[in-house]
């Protein structure tokens, strides 16, 4: 294929032909093969080029028409952040070059897309105006330009000004124009602008097609594939993310839709008028695998099927209604700040119904919305119905949940669903930072203590609380090995897998466990790391009341040089006493090992340390864990 910039427009060409289908994230694959969000991922095609082509190979291997340039962000205000701004142009060249001998190798007509991101980031776009954001968009644009791109693809805009202004600069370059913006949960922008209102700016540019991409799964990419269709005339173009992202452990989300659930969405996104489609976040060559091969099968005539013959069906009486044996609750989503008259009113016409029982889930839009809790403490208030108020954790610090929780209680709210939960995606990825000091599970021993009458620190409250708790369960994916719950994997049923103490509570710590061979899953007492105080990651051992703990100590030896990434032998479970990378005595119970060759020095100037931690009983040489934390 060859660049737009001739009289020949391939792109307009092949969607007019049929459905065309994208490639999938580039940035998930990059991220999987361990290079940080943070970075500048575009650099890589400097720094990385093979890794890189191998992306661009997967994708193509499945069969996709489109790929798609490894350039998302690489305008000159967003390289500036990394000290690259002056390697735009040489980023986006070598974008292209990746890419165009990708697809000049697959040995069929493939199309090379150029990826343009807004020219700032959420947070510059506060200091840049206008102005400055058109030439940073018109400095990458040209760039790609130059190397040969056969259509630009604008992706992930949340703001529909940005959207125009940068669908303005590639139209004037003569090559199509794919301009996408990306909604919320709510059906609008992160800027407030409806389906119809995007249509009808982008209607006097000379634009190839338009559509949506990001932030929402396939589910919700269709209501908004829906919502253009009636709007415009264009090819309209659909490439969802493999479902929410969801927090998994630390700073890392996951997203959990398969190839197979993706892959029906794709058909019903081209029966609702989608002329292409891809996928964004989350997506990998397995799902676009899928895809390919559902829209192939929709492309294809259905086999004939014989005549029907007519076959008398009885009438039969309608059922008598049976009464119901559930109480009913009403899901009322909480409103945006200074709206609560709405929830009110929503809420009345649900008791009309002769529901007396209220559900206020956590919001899940990027805007500014009210609190779940004080939702329902205003309905139970107003209105004198019970009211159950979903908690989520993240950006939550464990002092702020027990104040608010504590308020409510005042306030007469007594039933509370505990939830994890994940911040709104904003944009290019997840959020990767925020507080989180508990997950749900800490957040219900929160709740447990109250009831018990203490706080967060175990110090004695006034009074107790009288919290009825529950918890939202995602039913998990049938694995082959199964554990019991209170089970210790390598230890008697309900103890720990170290000391003759009863379970009572899951844990998971951060930084004060080392890791096995053998993952042991056991129970505690703490919500969160009894050292560290830290939100939970992995599944540890971690020391109890009612543990039988065993005192080591840490070799505290003079540092000569960086500190080593090594482990003691043989291994043993820390609780605590300093931070990666340290290795810990498991020979010595009194004191510091004396020889050096026992264990490896922790960080350079560390204090001695007596950590209270638990031996793994078991492991001979061949067991010995060696590799780097």
């Amino acid at each position: 294929m060859t660049g737009g910039n001739g009289g020949a427009n391939p792109f307009a060409e092949r969607l007019a032909a049929g459905v065309l289908v994208a490639d999938g994230a580039m940035g998930t694959l990059l991220h999987a093969a361990g290079n940080p969000l943070e970075r500048a991922l575009p650099e890589l095609n400097l720094s990385d080029p093979a890794l890189v082509r191998r992306i661009h190979d997967s994708y193509l291997a499945t069969g996709v028409d489109l790929v798609q340039t490894n350039t998302f962000g690489a305008s000159p205000l967003r390289l500036e952040v990394h000290g690259l701004g002056e390697s735009t142009s040489a980023i986006n060249a070598a974008g292209v070059r990746i890419a165009r001998a990708a697809a000049e190798a697959a040995g069929r007509p493939v199309l090379v897309g150029g990826s343009v991101a807004p020219a700032v980031t959420l947070q510059q776009r506060r200091r840049v105006g206008p102005a400055e954001r058109a030439s940073a968009v018109r400095a990458q644009i040209d760039a790609l330009v130059a190397a040969g791109v056969d259509v630009l693809v604008l992706e992930t805009f949340g703001y529909l000004d940005e959207l125009v202004e940068a669908a303005g600069v590639a139209c004037d370059t003569g090559v199509p124009v794919l301009a996408q913006a990306t909604f919320a949960a709510d059906g609008r922008t992160l800027g407030g602008d409806t389906p119809h209102e995007v249509c009808s700016a982008l209607a006097g540019l000379p634009v190839t097609a338009l559509g949506t991409n990001c932030t929402l799964g396939p589910q919700g990419l269709l209501a908004v594939v829906q919502e253009l269709r009636p709007y415009t005339d264009l090819p309209i173009a659909a490439q969802p993310n493999a479902g929410l992202p969801r927090r998994t452990s630390g700073p890392r989300f996951s997203y959990d839709v398969d190839a197979q659930y993706f892959a029906r969405y794709a058909q019903l996104l081209v029966g609702a008028g989608a002329s292409l489609v891809g996928g964004c976040c989350g997506t990998t060559p397995g799902h676009l695998d899928a895809v390919v091969r559902a829209v192939a099968r929709r492309s294809s005539p259905p086999p004939a099927r014989p005549a029907a013959t007519a076959v008398a069906v009885p009438v039969l009486p309608p059922p008598e209604p049976v009464a119901p044996r559930f109480r009913v609750l009403a899901e009322i989503q909480p409103p945006q700040a200074g709206h609560v008259g709405d929830a009110v009113q929503r809420a009345v016409a649900v008791q009309a119904l002769g529901v007396d029982r209220l559900w206020v889930p956590p919001g899940d839009g990027p805007r500014a919305q009210l609190s779940p809790v004080n939702v329902a403490v205003h309905l139970q208030n107003q209105l004198g119905v019970e009211a159950v108020a979903g908690v989520t954790t993240w950006d939550r610090t464990i002092m702020a949940l027990q104040a608010d929780l504590l308020g409510a209680h005042a306030l007469g709210v007594r039933r509370v669903v505990c939830e994890t939960g994940s911040p709104p995606l904003l944009g290019d990825y997840p959020n990767v930072d925020g507080v989180w000091d508990v997950d749900s599970v800490g957040l219900v021993e929160l709740l447990a203590g109250l009831n018990d009458g203490h706080d967060c620190n175990g110090l004695r409250l006034a009074g107790k609380t009288a919290f009825e708790i529950g918890v939202r369960v995602r039913p998990a994916r049938a694995t082959g090995r199964r554990r019991r719950p209170g089970r210790c994997a390598r230890s008697r049923p309900g103890r720990s897998s170290s000391s003759p103490g009863p379970s009572t509570a899951w844990t998971r710590c951060t930084g004060c466990a080392t890791r096995s061979a053998s993952p042991c899953r056991c129970w505690c007492r703490c919500g969160r790391c009894a050292v560290t105080r830290r939100p939970s990651t992995s599944r540890t051992r971690c020391p109890t009341p009612a543990s039988r703990r065993a005192r080591w100590t840490c070799w505290n030896g003079p540092a000569t040089g960086p500190p080593r990434r090594a482990w003691s032998w043989p291994p043993s479970w820390c609780g605590g006493c300093a931070p990666w990378p340290t290795a810990w005595c498991s020979r010595s119970r009194t004191g510091p090992a004396t020889p050096p060759a026992s264990c490896s020095p922790p960080l350079a100037g560390s204090e001695r340390a007596l950590a209270e931690c638990e031996r793994v009983g078991g492991f001979g040489a061949a067991a010995a864990d060696t590799s780097p934390p």
